[in-house]
């Protein structure tokens, strides 16, 4: 991650530089002349000096709102409920979800629990709200008699088919807690190999990030020099 972070780190001190020293050159030298910068220009050295000017009440309220942010994500129940539901659509998190609890459904049944004990005591442990929900649903499914697989289809709607089909067939066969196992080391390669993709993802997405922000500084630079010729 060294490598994005060092772009990202090296386009925004090229903006600082442009923002603050380059381009109020030109604003002076327009001025002079009686011209007037393009408007990318303007927008950027004004959003320079806004930034500049303002930067450390910017900091204190950013900080402010990360404050708020946590104490309303630990003491409102729907601000957490919001952010764990959207935990659950990204997929790294996702899967250390599913593998927390194919791990402690293999440990209880292991240990003589029965299915719909061991939901109720995994979605009593379970720290994502909206986990926690999908597991009641999913245990009173399986107390009304429904098969454990096809409940988690019905609930689990993003669960991956290669998850269903070793539960399902360790439903069939008596062998769940050997496939809830399975399922486990299968989400612990998931999660593995997701995290050895992120360094890669950074290192592009942060190399056209910074590409953008210079590519922008660079414009609003040719710019009003091809615009110098109009003033003469």
């Amino acid at each position: 991650m060294y490598y994005p972070l060092i772009v990202m780190l090296a386009a925004l001190i090229a903006a600082g530089v442009m923002l603050n020293l380059t381009l109020p050159v030109f604003e002076s030298f327009f001025r002079e002349q009686g011209g007037e910068l393009p408007l990318i220009t303007l927008i950027l050295l004004n959003g320079g000096r806004f930034l500049t000017a303002h930067l450390f009440l910017i900091v204190v309220l950013i900080l402010a709102g990360i404050i708020l942010l946590a104490a309303a994500y630990r003491e409102v129940e729907e601000v957490r409920y919001f952010f764990d539901k959207a935990k659950l659509r990204v997929k790294i998190l996702r899967e250390i979800e599913l593998r927390n609890l194919f791990s402690r459904l293999g440990f209880l049944l292991e240990s003589g629990v029965t299915l719909d004990a061991a939901l109720k005591m995994s979605a009593a442990s379970c720290g994502n709200l909206e986990m926690r929900q999908l597991l009641e649903k999913i245990k009173i499914s399986v107390e009304a008699g429904d098969k454990f697989g096809v409940t988690l289809r019905r609930v689990l709607e993003k669960l991956s088919p290669l998850y269903l089909g070793l539960i399902v067939t360790g439903e069939t066969s008596g062998n769940l807690v050997e496939m809830l196992r399975q399922c486990e080391s299968m989400a612990d390669f998931e999660i593995d190999e997701t995290l050895k993709e992120l360094p890669a993802k950074a290192e592009v997405y942060g190399t056209l990030a910074a590409g953008v922000i210079v590519g922008a500084l660079v414009f609003s630079i040719a710019l009003p020099i091809l615009n110098m010729t109009n003033l003469f």
